[in-house]
């Protein structure tokens, strides 16, 4: 616990085992542990890394924890929520407000404030009064006050008088002073903080210069707490801005701070906050530190000891309506405070964050580049990046994704010409649907990386792609199945069922990604140290790793089965020209999927490049495997339509002149590998070649008497060299 007052808490400590404890029957003794910056040698770094370790380690040392809210969001993994323990009736006395901005985070309130503090205009009543000004109520009224006073004590050789004290030393104080100056400058009450990057922040900026250059110097703006105490005792500050301070000298009047339109400001809160770990696995232990919770935020605590002795404000906004409270604290100015806190409940690693925006403001203050932009880099720090059309490369590589899917929606018409149909005689007319609606869908999943990432988007993006890939393959595995030349119960089914056999798969793929709704992606933001920040998809448990892990395998082995049936119908005629157009794809297909695995998994800290790089793979394999089998084979056929009778027997006949060569040299080294075969077996062998050379085969197949072990072998090379296939009529 923060506080250099201990002899105060002592008496709340008191107060709990002297008669909180006894009206209430309770068998608790409270007992009160001070750990502070000041009582460490290392500071503020070093206690809250100690109480890091306290709660990782999940000691049981401590029951409750009295914290600054700034470490709430490092904290909360650790804490119960409280509203599940709390009594209804004293939730509701905190449910809003500062307690809000302070102890609720990501659903859960986390701590709430035992006593709150503001930083506070302080205004010398004594140099008001002697030139009859009034306390400013904006920026422009300060720094017209401060000069028109200024101006004169020179005149009356007063030269020790300091016009403003804005208190932004070089540590995280600096982040309460500037983020209250900036949320002074909405330009409505409820609106939010401007963004750094916006021109209200850069007007804001440029009137804190002028500020500084007219009403004080770098050195008293700079100063640390201590320094800008002394001189707000001493009376020298015309006008000081500083936390909230008990029995203030009466030379100065505690204000809101000032802000660029009268009626809207902004004031940094900050406090202390109580909170119970969630790892106390006694019950006993547990209800007691509730009931300790509860009494810290009890009214009676509230008035009696936070009120009454610490002279502090408090979150319990009821008591400002209590007249006795009211002798003590100014109820009024309590209510017109408008509070912002540190955006320490926003930001991961707020310390490294506070570090590095206290170095941009004190750039700014040094004048060494231009404002806007520090601001923009500062802007950068926390701001997440998307893959925005408006950006030039953005915007490129979307007229290109249209380009794309244009090309893939037209090329169908090709499927209605009359003269082009023998050209895609290969698949059926729903079949070549299925694999331009294949494309279509992974184009669609690339342009769901624009704009801003959501969880919806990255299960959706995994879905369509798995389901395009699907889309794509599954006809033309079908295929290549129906015609293996093998007479086999299975290629005779898919060939007499195609509809259902390729319905049936891409149903049971629809299923299988119903299954990422139990394991759904969730959001991580990506600091970089290069203003690259972005959201990454990450799975929420080891199931959806599974899921992905699984969807590679199945699509692997897919992509391999059809590869393998290319080996087994390499040769036959009636798809040769297919097969050979088909391994194209395939080939080039590989390459882009393997590169796009890579990029799924590799760490690249520029998003930019992640995107690009995705993007033009994925148009590259889109139009490679896309346009291959629906233009190549277009300008083809226009070739040899072209092509006289004599140029068309001439290819015929180097085609099975290539064939031939390719068979008897296959054979050949066979016959090599083969050298345990008896001279009798390769005389059988031979006789088999030349039955297929005299199409005595009825499917055209290689047919070798050989060994058990050799059978397999066999059939494989007979498969590979056949050049007919069974006939079997399709759907």
């Amino acid at each position: 616990m923060i506080n250099n007052d201990e002899k105060l808490y002592s008496l709340i400590v008191n107060d709990f085992n002297n008669r909180y404890v006894k009206e209430n029957k309770l068998d608790i003794d409270l007992e009160l542990h001070m750990f502070t910056e000041q009582n460490t040698t290392f500071g503020k770094d070093f206690y809250s890394s100690t109480v890091d370790t306290l709660l990782n380690k999940q000691s049981h040392k401590y029951d409750v924890f009295i914290y600054d809210p700034l470490y709430t969001r490092r904290y909360a993994p650790y804490f119960l929520d409280l509203q599940k323990y709390l009594p209804k009736d004293l939730m509701n006395q905190y449910s809003s407000g500062e307690a809000l901005k302070s102890g609720y985070y990501n659903g859960k309130w986390i701590s709430l404030p035992i006593y709150i503090k503001y930083k506070l205009l302080y205004s010398n009543i004594n140099y008001l009064t002697k030139y009859n000004k009034t306390i400013p109520e904006t920026w422009d009224e300060l720094i017209e006050t401060t000069q028109y006073i200024i101006e004169h004590e020179h005149t009356e050789n007063n030269f020790n008088i300091i016009g403003y004290s804005g208190l932004f030393p070089k540590n995280d104080i600096t982040m309460c002073s500037l983020y209250e100056y900036l949320y002074s400058f909405r330009e409505k009450e409820n609106d939010g903080i401007p963004e750094f990057n916006s021109q209200r922040a850069l007007d804001a900026i440029k009137k804190f210069n002028i500020l500084k250059n007219t009403t004080t110097s770098n050195e008293v703006l700079t100063s640390d707490e201590n320094y800008a105490a002394g001189l707000l005792f001493g009376g020298v500050t015309l006008f000081s801005s500083y936390f909230d301070i008990n029995n203030m000298t009466p030379d100065y009047y505690a204000s809101e701070m000032p802000g660029d339109i009268k009626g809207i400001h902004g004031s940094c809160l900050t406090g202390y906050n109580i909170g119970v770990p969630e790892f106390l696995n006694d019950n006993d232990k547990k209800n007691a530190s509730i009931e300790v919770v509860k009494y810290f935020l009890s009214e009676y605590v509230q008035k009696e000891f936070f009120v009454k002795v610490f002279n502090c404000f408090t979150a319990m906004k009821s008591l400002y309506e209590d007249e006795e409270v009211c002798q003590i604290l100014d109820c009024e100015l309590a209510k017109k405070i408008q509070s912002i806190s540190r955006p320490s409940l926003l930001i991961e690693d707020y310390d490294s964050y506070s570090n590095k925006v206290v170095d941009f403001f004190y750039e700014i203050l040094s004048n060494n580049r231009p404002i806007k932009d520090i601001l923009i880099d500062i802007d950068n720090l926390t701001r997440i990046h998307n893959f925005s059309i408006n950006s030039t490369l953005g915007l490129i590589i979307f007229i290109l994704l249209l380009i794309t899917f244009s090309i893939v929606v037209l090329s169908t018409i090709l499927l209605f010409i009359p003269k082009f149909k023998k050209n895609f005689s290969f698949l059926n007319l729903d079949s070549w649907i299925f694999y331009t609606f294949g494309f279509i869908i992974i184009i669609f999943s690339e342009i769901l990386n624009f704009g801003e990432l959501t969880i919806e988007k990255c299960n959706l993006n995994t879905i369509l792609f798995s389901l395009g890939f699907t889309f794509i393959y599954i006809p033309i595995l079908q295929k290549l199945i129906s015609h293996i030349p093998l007479n086999n119960p299975l290629s005779h089914w898919i060939s007499k069922n195609r509809i259902l056999f390729v319905y049936s798969l891409i149903f049971i793929e629809i299923l299988y990604n119903l299954l990422y709704l139990f394991s759904p992606y969730t959001l991580k933001n990506s600091i970089t140290q290069d203003n690259n920040n972005h959201g990454i998809c990450k799975l929420k448990n080891s199931l959806g790793q599974l899921l992905v892990a699984l969807q590679i395998g199945i699509n692997g082995i897919l992509y391999l089965c059809i590869i393998i049936l290319i080996f087994l119908e390499w040769n036959m005629e009636n798809i040769y020209n297919e097969i050979r157009a088909l391994t194209a794809t395939i080939a080039m297909g590989a390459v882009s999927l393997i590169l796009l695995m890579i990029l799924k998994f590799r760490d690249i800290s520029n998003f930019r490049i992640i995107y690009l790089c995705h993007s033009i793979i994925t148009i590259i394999y889109v139009i490679t495997n896309h346009s291959y089998l629906f233009f190549i084979r277009i300008i083809s056929s226009l070739i040899f339509k072209d092509m006289d009778e004599v140029d068309r027997l001439s290819h015929k006949f180097f085609q099975n002149n290539n064939h031939e060569i390719l068979n008897t040299t296959t054979l050949s080294n066979i016959s090599d590998i083969r050298t345990s075969l008896s001279s009798e077996k390769l005389s059988n062998n031979a006789l088999s070649l030349e039955k297929l050379e005299g199409k005595s085969s009825s499917y055209g197949k290689l047919t070798f008497k050989s060994t058990k072990s050799s059978k397999g072998y066999n059939t494989i090379i007979n498969c590979h060299f056949a050049k007919s296939t069974m006939e079997n009529d399709e759907n």
